[in-house]
Formats: C-alpha cells, sequence, structure tokens
C-alpha cells in the first residue's frame, strides 16, 4: 500500500506539472507513432519505480541517469517516511475516529501524498487548485534529462509539506514536462474574496483538518464544532503581512493545553512551531 502511494503521490506531481501550453522545442520530424504508454507505468518511471518488462518504458530504465534518479528518491522517500508520514500516520490513528467516504482539499495543488495520509479510508478524493492540470507527460528520450528537475521541484513537498509555485516554475519551465504547481498551504480562505469556499467547507464538511492558513477560527461556531488544537500557533509568517488571528491566540492559549505536534507541517514546517486544527461538527460527534 505504501509503494502504491508513493507512486501516486509523486505522479500526481509529475501530471498537474504538465501545463496545456506547447513546450518552446523544435518539431519533430515524421516518424512512426511509438508505442502506446500506459499511464499507471508513466507514473512509476517519474516515481523511481520499476516498470513491467514488457513496457514500452522499460528501455528507458536502463538509463544511468533514470537509475541514478531513482535511487536518490528512494532515499529521499525513507527519509520523509521515517521522519514524517509515519508520526502522521500516528497522529491519524489517536485523532481521526471516524471517517467519511469523500475528502475535499482545497488549493491543494497535487498533495494526494497528505491527502491520503490524513485521510486513508476515504474512497474519493477531490483535490482543488487554481492552477490548470495539465496532461499526463510522454515519456520519451528527452524525458531523462528532466528528472533533476523534476526530482529538485518535489523537493519542496517530500521535505517540507507542501510545493512552492514560484520555485516549481522556474525548475519546469521549459523541460519536456511543463508547468507550474499550485502552493499546497495558502491563506487565502482568510480573504474576504475566498467567502465562496469558506462557505462551502463550514456547510458540507463533517471534519476538517488544517493547519492555520485555512478557515479563520473565529468562523467556526461554538454551538456546531468541536474544536481540537494541536501544536502550537505563532501566526502567519512575515511574508503574508497579517498579524496573528487572536480567536486562534486564544484556542491556542497554553491554558487550554493543545497536544504537542511531533511532525511539521504547512509553512512552518519545523515541527516546534506547527500546527493542526481538528474540527469536528457537533451533530456528527460519536
Amino acid at each position: 500500500m505504501r509503494i502504491f502511494v508513493k507512486g501516486v503521490a509523486l505522479a500526481a506531481g509529475i501530471v498537474a506539472a504538465t501545463a496545456t501550453a506547447a513546450t518552446a522545442q523544435a518539431p519533430a520530424q515524421a516518424q512512426a507513432p511509438a508505442p502506446a504508454q500506459n499511464a499507471g507505468e508513466v507514473a512509476r518511471f517519474y516515481a523511481g519505480m520499476s516498470v513491467p518488462a514488457d513496457s514500452a518504458l522499460e528501455k528507458f530504465t536502463k538509463d544511468p541517469a533514470w537509475q541514478n534518479y531513482a535511487k536518490a528518491f528512494d532515499n529521499t522517500w525513507d527519509q520523509v517516511e521515517k521522519q514524517q508520514l509515519v508520526k502522521v500516520r500516528a497522529w491519524t490513528a489517536a485523532n481521526m475516529k471516524e471517517s467519511r467516504d469523500t475528502l475535499y482539499y482545497f488549493f491543494s495543488g497535487p498533495d494526494f501524498l497528505y491527502a491520503n495520509h490524513f485521510y486513508p479510508n476515504a474512497k474519493t478524493y477531490i483535490l482543488a487548485g487554481l492552477e490548470p492540470v495539465g496532461r499526463v507527460p510522454t515519456v520519451d528520450p528527452r524525458t531523462v534529462h528532466s528528472l533533476p528537475a523534476v526530482r529538485a521541484a518535489l523537493e519542496h513537498s517530500l521535505k517540507l509539506s507542501y510545493f512552492i509555485t514560484q520555485d516549481m516554475n522556474a525548475r519546469m519551465r521549459g523541460q519536456s514536462v511543463n508547468g507550474v504547481l499550485p502552493a499546497l498551504y495558502s491563506y487565502l480562505p482568510h480573504n474576504g474574496g475566498f467567502s465562496t469556499v469558506r462557505v462551502f467547507i463550514l456547510k458540507h464538511a463533517d471534519f476538517i483538518v488544517q493547519v492555520d492558513t485555512g478557515v479563520p477560527v473565529r468562523l467556526f461556531k461554538q454551538d456546531e464544532w468541536a474544536l481540537n488544537p494541536h501544536g502550537v500557533y505563532i501566526g502567519p509568517i512575515p511574508i503574508f503581512g497579517m498579524g496573528p488571528e487572536p480567536a486562534a491566540v486564544q484556542l491556542w492559549h497554553p491554558k487550554n493545553k493543545p497536544p504537542k505536534l511531533d511532525f511539521g507541517i504547512g509553512y512552518r514546517h519545523r515541527g516546534i512551531d506547527s500546527n493542526l486544527l481538528l474540527a469536528v461538527r457537533k451533530d456528527k460527534k460519536t
């Protein structure tokens, strides 16, 4: 199962990174059509995982560049598994006692990884972002040369728990995989222009797991929601030019004894200053 999650999680980033705009490449000369490529095998290729021996992509995995890429990704994945994901699964097991079939994840970008770890029993994952999804990429001889940029771009998601749009755009532009990835977390839900998103979430969700970039604490009605803060709340990072939300400061006050987090998440990803809020609709609470 974890191998499957690795493939889907890494492939989600690649698929979302594929822009609909054409890349700046010289037109290819006419040639015989290449064998059809299986989307699942393309995902495995980009995840640094082996493909079937009869796959049209198998020949590309013989390239030393791909083998180095796969080895490096395995090492990174092992570190993330030991330092982060095992702790996230433990938190989920201890705190998410119920589950629902459908997960809505606004401003997610391609973050299937954390969607699956926080909601492992969901049957349908709806990930929403502002940027176009892109196309499933086609692997060709040029693809191997773009793999270092791919790995560098996904490093932020694996090590920091979120994608950086600007960095993705700079690294992926002009490669055979072209495009940008939306950031995982954003303070957009705090902006008045995104009231529709907030209303939708508060109306339809039974459980909400978010960092402090999500729905403002002040909008959770006390008679409708049970709020369970974890970690510490400091406020938005300086780049956003916003001060701490008073309601959040009160909720995370030491007198409320919020349980500590032993993993980092969101913009404040070091662990010592990370937070999570588990909001449970009261009429759904067991």
